[in-house]
């Protein structure tokens, strides 16, 4: 192949750096990390998780590219680890590849279709309409590819126009129709503190006469800092949402922390599974609602999604998790 993409990840103290005595990337890109990361459960801080990853831009070829998100403290910190090339991306004025103006597109009914918003590079200003999903997180990733783009000499109106024509992957805060007239904002691949937080932007960010809702799941591999982040989550949620759903033992805490920040309590519903969740909340489905329904893969809710969606026979195609093996996990 022309281009080899790989993500690397670290679990536990020296994953990266293992794979940086032998790794030798053209182009590092460094995504967000968030006050608390996710996968922090077995470093001792969150510094020593940043260090971990900055092995992979350490490890960039002579002569490479190094691309940091400008928005984010941990990532663009890493420039001081590289004597390399380095090009920025972010919605701030010093980023050199920025996202501006953005929007949210509506559909005939008024309902989110998509969103649009500027890229910014140099003199160049294009823009790009995605359709199908919506979030800040969305256009980051956009962001990050047009600067690897950007650094590999690519023309920035063919690639906005390529971006244009993707196709969001499931799971990924993906529009779903949902029953009576309401639609999914489906973010059910995985969690953690910054994404949880960045999906409750989005959902604040969509104008609807229907209710707000959101069907949270634990967010796990956060150690120490789970139950406070767990209650931060809650407490976001209770200045967005109409009626709360949480899912599992440690999502009881995103509930307590909207009591905590002043959400009524029979606004707020526990239950142990995903499943459970998606067939009380269908009950309170109305026409405009907004359905935010996210949590970390163990907790599976997906499963909300499908009993929640207008067209349950097409979840092979719209929902994470549909292989013959996950299916037939508990």
């Amino acid at each position: 192949p022309k281009w080899l993409v790989l993500e690397v990840g670290a679990d536990r103290p020296g994953d990266i750096k293992k794979i940086s005595k032998w790794l030798r990337p053209d182009v590092v890109v460094v995504t967000g990390f968030g006050e608390i990361p996710v996968h922090v459960e077995f470093f001792s801080s969150v510094a020593d998780l940043v260090k971990e990853k900055s092995y992979l831009v350490k490890a960039v070829k002579n002569g490479g590219t190094v691309i940091l998100g400008s928005d984010d403290k941990y990532s663009i910190g890493m420039k001081e680890d590289t004597g390399e090339k380095i090009v920025t991306y972010g919605f701030g004025e010093e980023a050199a590849v920025r996202a501006s103006h953005q929007s949210v597109l509506y559909d005939e009914n008024k309902l989110p279709a998509g969103m649009t918003f500027k890229l910014n590079y140099g003199a160049n200003s294009v823009p790009i309409n995605i359709m199908g999903t919506v979030g800040r997180a969305q256009i980051n990733s956009v962001l990050a590819a047009m600067a690897v783009g950007v650094s590999e000499g690519l023309n920035i109106v063919s690639s906005a126009e390529s971006v244009s024509k993707h196709e969001t992957p499931p799971g990924r805060l993906k529009i779903i129709k949902g029953l009576k007239g309401s639609v999914i904002l489906d973010d059910t691949y995985n969690s953690s503190p910054k994404a949880i937080s960045d999906a409750l932007d989005a959902l604040l960010e969509i104008k609807t006469k229907g209710k707000k809702i959101a069907i949270l799941g634990d967010m796990m591999e956060l150690g120490k800092y789970s139950r406070a982040e767990h209650e931060k989550a809650g407490e976001k949620a209770a200045k967005i949402v109409n009626i709360l759903a949480v899912v599992g033992l440690r999502a009881k805490f995103i509930a307590e922390g909207a009591m905590v920040a002043g959400m009524p309590k029979e606004k707020i519903f526990y239950f142990e599974n995903s499943n459970d969740a998606g067939v009380y909340l269908n009950g309170l489905l109305e026409k405009g609602d907004i359905v935010l329904v996210k949590g970390s893969q163990s907790t599976r809710m997906e499963r909300a999604v499908e009993k929640l969606m207008l067209s349950p026979e097409n979840r092979a195609s719209l929902l994470v998790r549909q292989e013959k093996e996950w299916l037939e996990r508990e």
